[in-house]
């Protein structure tokens, strides 16, 4: 029987417990870029300049769509894009205050309006004016989170068992499950996110990258809505590297897609 070799990427805090076994990956990095490749002739050999803007403009509403729908939002493509033609003509998204002033009960649907808003006005500015991997720091990490969460606590006040965010600030409790998984103590947080930057800075690949989404995710720094910070994180450091440059296409849509396959 052939030993599966597992490799322990990190040394210090939390993380090191973490486990990486690289052949149990269904793509190594070249061929991932290959595909991109092949991807990218296709649009340079197939699109027409007005297709392209209209396919990165639908990309970022349909990447954000898929961000929601990771968070079990039950928005309809339609009513997303209700929300993103907000974004598109620069407005703010005064619903929420429009029903408070009033004085309407806010709904589950508002909050799903309001976190879209957040995930796909993020997702525009940082695709815009990206963060690199060599300038990360644990404050854009924050910055970025703070973003996304912006206005959602007062939810807290309408609907059962939410889960405040604390726009921008790290967890501070041990309360928070992920189903039966613990993550890592609060009082460790700050350090070992440090040691993660640490560590994608001299790994940036695209194995890094996503070992980097995995374990930040695992250290789940913030209170709620950690998922969306790594995977905008995410998306950003792979179109780095070069991956999908142009922002043409969606991995999280089609993985939305064809989730129960």
């Amino acid at each position: 029987m052939n030993n599966i070799a597992t490799k322990k990427p990190f040394a210090h805090t939390f993380l090191s417990e973490f486990v990486f076994t690289p052949t149990l990956l269904p793509f190594v990095d070249d061929e991932i870029v290959k595909l991109d490749t092949e991807l990218g002739e296709y649009e340079q050999v197939f699109l027409d300049p007005d297709i392209e803007r209209s396919l990165i403009s639908r990309n970022e509403l349909l990447a954000s769509f898929a961000i929601s729908k990771a968070e079990n939002s039950s928005l309809t493509l339609q009513e997303a894009q209700d929300v993103y033609d907000v974004i598109l003509g620069s407005e703010e998204f005064t619903f929420i205050s429009d029903k408070l002033k009033a004085k309407q009960q806010l709904t589950r649907k508002d909050y799903e309006k309001l976190e879209f808003f957040n995930i796909a006005k993020t997702f525009r500015s940082l695709n815009q004016t990206p963060i690199k991997i060599k300038d990360l720091t644990p404050s854009l990490i924050r910055e970025t989170h703070q973003s996304l969460s912006t206005g959602l606590d007062i939810f807290a006040q309408y609907l059962p068992d939410f889960t405040v965010y604390t726009a921008g600030g790290w967890r501070d409790n041990d309360l928070i499950r992920v189903g039966s998984y613990i993550p890592a103590p609060f009082q460790g947080i700050e350090e070992g996110v440090e040691e993660l930057i640490t560590w994608l800075k001299k790994n940036q690949r695209i194995t890094g990258i996503a070992l980097f989404h995995t374990a930040l995710y695992a250290l789940h720094p913030f209170n709620n809505g950690n998922k969306r910070v790594c995977r905008i994180l995410e998306h950003l450091f792979f179109r780095g590297l070069g991956l999908n440059q142009k922002n043409l296409y969606s991995t999280s849509y089609y993985y939305h897609k064809q989730k129960e396959r």
